[in-house]
């Protein structure tokens, strides 16, 4: 079998100077295929999100930091975590967390990852994550996700035929396990729990 990642990403010409014009949001699917059938009859067996925030270049531009992250409410409490309400800044702890190695302002964030049963095994969760890392988050000083099991998320969520595939209610329904179990998952390809945040961080 052989794996591939495919993914979209619109960006409009008409928002330039919006802050969304500065977010670029890519939705993609882990496909899989035999040698013979490169390209063809591809079977979706995962999917996955994320987010470049180019905050940089924003701010170069006179975009308001908080209309910036504002996109969104996810946006929005990343940047209530990460960031130095006055100055603007990574918050001095989260710097030195990572070695004050953080460059720059800018940010991707992976916001989900959905494998389906028969294909979360010899680690290709973590070879998604690794590629979308190396893929979408040159440039970025820092590369946030939030690690929380999708078992628990809203039942309303989970009523389309894929939430289905992905059979969650075979998942542990314990919380505390189920959270240890995903961090050190994450874990692996470098990602570090970020104090006092629900979140964890790597640089790229």
């Amino acid at each position: 079998m052989y794996f591939r990642l495919r993914w979209n990403n619109d960006v409009s010409l008409d928002l330039h100077g919006e802050p969304s014009h500065y977010i670029y949001e890519y939705v993609g699917d882990i496909v899989v295929h035999s040698e013979c059938d490169f390209g063809k009859n591809c079977q979706i067996v995962g999917k996955f999100e994320c987010s470049y925030v180019n905050s940089d270049i924003a701010l170069n531009e006179g975009i308001d930091f908080f209309e910036l992250f504002d996109h969104s409410s996810e946006l929005m409490a990343y940047y209530e975590y990460i960031f130095d309400m006055d100055d603007g800044g990574i918050k001095d702890d989260i710097n030195a967390l990572f070695n004050d190695e953080i460059f720059g302002l800018n940010l991707l964030v992976i916001s989900r990852l959905e494998i389906l049963p028969d294909f979360r095994r010899n680690n290709l969760g973590l070879k998604v994550m690794d590629f979308v890392v190396n893929r979408f988050g040159s440039g970025a000083g820092l590369v946030l996700i939030k690690p929380y099991p999708l078992q628990f998320e809203s039942e309303r969520l989970h009523h389309d035929d894929w939430y289905k595939e992905l059979k969650l209610e075979c998942l542990s329904s314990d919380q505390s396990c189920a959270f240890r179990k995903l961090k050190d998952y994450y874990s692996k390809i470098g990602f570090v729990e970020i104090p006092a945040t629900p979140f964890m961080g790597r640089i790229p």
